[in-house]
């Protein structure tokens, strides 16, 4: 894990800018919903997940225990929401606008989020963005 002080900043850091690509992505998926679940604004969702999912396996080895656990469950939901993306979207024909949705295997880790926020606030005395 390296020096404590070094720990701390990394995790610190990391915390800062996956809150920033979560708020991104809240917009974004709030545009998805408002514009007809089109495949314009599922691709823009997709990014900042790769964004997401990418950030997460970079920082990851910063973390031990419950953080890690839900850094991981939040990969897991994101691999697997790509997985389905890329079937659907291989198998069909899509314009820009058209409707691009379905149901998702693993459910979005809420409860992780809100453990990451609490974990936030209490080492760093700073607040996520409360979005889920």
């Amino acid at each position: 894990m390296g020096d404590g002080k070094i720990v701390i900043a990394a995790q610190e850091l990391f915390l800062e800018q996956l809150n920033t690509l979560l708020c991104k992505n809240y917009l974004a998926y709030q545009q998805y919903l408002s514009f007809g679940k089109s495949l314009k604004c599922a691709i823009v969702i997709k990014s900042n997940n790769n964004n997401i999912a990418d950030l997460i396996s970079k920082n990851l080895e910063f973390f031990q225990g419950e953080q890690k656990k839900d850094l991981q469950s939040i990969i897991n939901h994101i691999d697997s929401w790509r997985e389905q993306w890329d079937s659907i979207y291989d198998n069909g024909l899509f314009g820009l606008d058209d409707e691009f949705t379905f149901e998702t295997r693993v459910k979005f880790p809420r409860n992780a989020l809100i453990r990451l926020s609490a974990y936030y606030s209490k080492h760093f005395n700073k607040k996520y963005v409360q979005l889920f």
